[in-house]
């Protein structure tokens, strides 16, 4: 599925976000529809309002826990 992503957010989540990264997004799905070549085409995606991850970050091995 595609997922636009837009502003401050958007942003943040193409500097953080990697193709294997588990994320949860909440949005609205919208219906594009145009006619090329006489055939009538469309494409449905997410206009994603908010993200976040599903897994926290890993913590470094090297540091002693409390």
């Amino acid at each position: 599925m595609i997922c636009v992503f837009l502003g401050r957010r958007g942003k943040a989540f193409a500097k953080h976000v990697t193709t294997k990264t588990p994320i949860y997004v909440e949005g609205r799905l919208q219906l594009d529809q145009w006619e090329d070549a006489g055939k009538r085409r469309s494409k449905l995606f997410i206009r994603v309002s908010d993200w976040q991850f599903l897994t926290p970050k890993q913590s470094p091995k090297n540091t002693p826990s409390t």
